[in-house]
C-alpha cells in the first residue's frame, strides 16, 4: 500500500498525520512533534513521551500494544459516550438539569455530567475523533518501537484519517470531538476533567500549517506519479 504513494504525496501526509495526533501532545513537543518525527535515536524527551503514552494505555509489549490499537479504532470509549448523549440530547435545558440533578448520587453522574456540558457544542454526539487521534500517534510510537512494520503503520493511519474525515467537516470540529472525547476518557478512569493545551490547539491559534500545507481534506488515495 505505501508503495502506491509517490514521495511527495507520502510527505504531504506524513505532515498531516502530526498535524492530526499532535492533540495526543500537550506543551512544546507538540509543536516540535508536527515539524519533526519520531526517529530511532534515544532522546530523553522522546523517550518521555512515549513512556507517558504507553502508560496511559497500559502498553508493556506488541500483544497489549495491538489490542489497546484495535479499541481505539474499533470504540475508544465512543459507543458509551453517545449512548449517554442520546439519553440527554432529547431532554429540553431545564428536564436535562432536573435529570442531572436527580442523578448526583448515580455512578455515572461525572460521565453524563461532560457528555451535558458538550450537547451544544457537539450535536451528533460522537467523539472517534479521541480514538482516531490516537491511532495515528501510537502508530507513530509503534513503528519506532519496533511493533509495527513501517506498512502496518501507514495503513492504520490511512484508516484513521479515512474515518475522521467522514465523520468531521473541519478541523475546528474535529479539536472539539477530541476535547470531549478526551475529557471523557479522563474522567471514567478517575482523572480530573480538565484540558489541556495540545499541539493542535497552539497550531489553530499560532500557525498556518493547517490552511497552508495540512489542509482538512487531504487526499488519502493514491495519486498518479
Amino acid at each position: 500500500m505505501l508503495k502506491e504513494y509517490n514521495v511527495k504525496q507520502r510527505k504531504r501526509l506524513e505532515m498531516y498525520f502530526r498535524c492530526l495526533s499532535s492533540t495526543c501532545i500537550r506543551g512544546l513537543l507538540g509543536r516540535y512533534y508536527v515539524v519533526y518525527e519520531f526517529d530511532f535515536s534515544n532522546v530523553f524527551f522522546k523517550r518521555g513521551l512515549i513512556k507517558n503514552a504507553c502508560e496511559r494505555w497500559n502498553i508493556e509489549d506488541a500483544n497489549s500494544f495491538h489490542r489497546q490499537l484495535r479499541w481505539l479504532l474499533e470504540d475508544g470509549n465512543r459507543a458509551e459516550y453517545r449512548s449517554l448523549h442520546a439519553r440527554l440530547a432529547t431532554l429540553s435545558e431545564t428536564s436535562r438539569s432536573k435529570y442531572l440533578e436527580a442523578h448526583k448520587d448515580h455512578e455515572d453522574f461525572v460521565n453524563l455530567k461532560v457528555v451535558a456540558q458538550g450537547i451544544h457544542q457537539l450535536p451528533s454526539g460522537d467523539i472517534s475523533a479521541f480514538g482516531l487521534a490516537w491511532v495515528i500517534y501510537l502508530s507513530r510510537i509503534g513503528y519506532v518501537e519496533d511493533y509495527l512494520k513501517k506498512e502496518e503503520a501507514w495503513e492504520y493511519k490511512i484508516e484513521a484519517a479515512r474515518q475522521l474525515q467522514e465523520r468531521y467537516s473541519s478541523w475546528a470540529d474535529y479539536y472539539i470531538a477530541y476535547s470531549l472525547g478526551s475529557k471523557f476518557s479522563l474522567v471514567q478512569s478517575g482523572g480530573l476533567d480538565n484540558l489541556f493545551e495540545t499541539g493542535l490547539q497552539k497550531l489553530m491559534r499560532n500557525s498556518s500549517i493547517l490552511y497552508r500545507e495540512a489542509v482538512w481534506g487531504q487526499n488519502l488515495q493514491p495519486e498518479a506519479t
